[in-house]
């Protein structure tokens, strides 16, 4: 996913230094394809956020519409970890500890391999990815109700097929 985004970023921001980390990734998911034989870890995953972060902030564009469309593309992810946080925080559960609630880890959990959680995420992202590319925000903010709507069927879906899921 991280991937499909950094390439629709080196494309909509016009960074072609992206390329370097799209391929990059694209060599590591052979070997980190299920199952897995290595590990990015906290420190793959937190440079891996400093590259989007960075990428995002050094837009050529500078309207708010350029900025939400550069967004958007990582709804699919970040909207997984603001709800998975927001529910955590309702729950009273202590946000800083390890968990597995996110919706692709219940999932997981629910007996979807990984090859289709994964299809799931990159399926979404590139929906998304080619609606930004045609219609720029009207597709930021349709993507917003794509991802809640996902939510919410992911949500309708593990509480009928695992019901002590449920309550998770």
């Amino acid at each position: 996913v991280s991937a499909l985004q950094l390439s629709f970023l080196a494309i909509w921001s016009q960074q072609p230094v992206l390329w370097i980390w799209v391929v990059a990734l694209l060599g590591f998911l052979y070997w980190n394809w299920s199952p897995a034989k290595i590990f990015m870890g906290d420190a793959g995953s937190t440079t891996l956020g400093a590259v989007v972060s960075i990428s995002l902030l050094s837009q050529p564009q500078s309207t708010l519409g350029a900025a939400w469309v550069s967004l958007a593309i990582l709804l699919p992810l970040v909207g997984d970890a603001v709800y998975t946080l927001s529910r955590r925080l309702l729950r009273g559960d202590n946000i800083f500890q390890a968990h597995r609630f996110h919706l692709y880890q219940r999932l997981h959990q629910a007996g979807w391999p990984h090859g289709r959680v994964a299809g799931v995420y990159v399926g979404l992202s590139t929906v998304i990815a080619i609606g930004l590319m045609q219609l720029g925000a009207i597709a930021a903010w349709l993507s917003l109700m794509g991802v809640l709507l996902a939510v919410a069927i992911a949500e309708i879906y593990l509480a009928k097929s695992c019901p002590s899921e449920a309550n998770s």
